[in-house]
């Protein structure tokens, strides 16, 4: 037995509870929290030369954002060129000789942007800097406008056809929904519209509401949508045709 042992002993515990009461429940959370203390303790004895350092490492990854998005930028304006020149293409074969198609690219400027290599300031987002529009005319002399401004259904439904076969090859979009691309056409465009069509389901699942049969010939599968009234209610209904039908 030794009396100043105890003591030493029974102080030492007595710490423990103490220290159990505000720091953890086991030696294991009161000492992980000692650690916890003592890292934020050398995060605010350093925290100038801290701040220092990730401003500097701001201001370089910023810089390297800005030289990126201006690579994109001028890569996209390069494909821009080319895309307007194949939709042209496909417009015409639509018979939308009159419409004038074009991309817009352009950045808006911000204090906190990126910068680019003239020094101009831009805003950004994760896919870049450029704020990407396509735009159209539908009759000679109109200015050009927003394309989902201008349109009509029909109209949408033929740009799409022409953007989505100008992309067929890049586009990862699966499904193509046409509604209605139909309307204000004849038989001889009706046809080269579902070879278009017919073309785009080699890459995509293709779906299409039409009343030309030049177009459904081209389909691999048909289906009729019928309306009928049952009691105070129309109902519509689709079923898969067969071969005679």
């Amino acid at each position: 037995y030794d009396a100043e042992r105890l003591e030493e002993v029974q102080a030492r515990l007595e710490l423990i509870r103490t220290l159990k009461r505000k720091y953890g429940n086991s030696i294991t959370e009161i000492l992980a929290y000692l650690t916890k203390a003592s890292e934020e303790i050398e995060g605010l004895t350093f925290s100038g030369e801290r701040k220092e350092k990730l401003e500097k490492e701001t201001v370089r990854l910023k810089s390297e954002m800005g030289e990126l998005a201006f690579r994109l930028s001028e890569k996209r304006k390069e494909a821009a060129v080319r895309l307007e020149k194949s939709v042209r293409k496909e417009l015409d074969d639509l018979e939308m000789t009159g419409v004038i198609f074009k991309v817009s690219i352009h950045s808006e400027p911000a204090e906190d942007g990126i910068p680019f290599p003239d020094s101009s300031l831009h805003g950004y987002t994760t896919s870049g800097a450029d704020d990407i529009e396509f735009t159209a005319s539908t009759n000679p002399g109109e200015a050009l406008k927003p394309l989902n401004k201008i349109a009509s259904t029909g109209e949408i439904s033929r740009f799409m056809l022409a953007l989505k076969c100008a992309l067929a090859e890049a586009d990862t979009i699966p499904v193509l929904v046409f509604d209605e691309i139909d309307i204000g056409i004849g038989g001889r465009s009706g046809e080269i519209i579902g070879r278009k069509l017919w073309n785009l389901s080699r890459n995509h699942q293709v779906t299409c509401v039409t009343h030309l049969p030049q177009i459904a010939a081209f389909a691999d599968s048909h289906f009729s949508v019928t309306k009928a009234s049952e009691g105070d209610r129309t109902v519509s209904s689709i079923r898969q045709m067969n071969h005679e039908e």
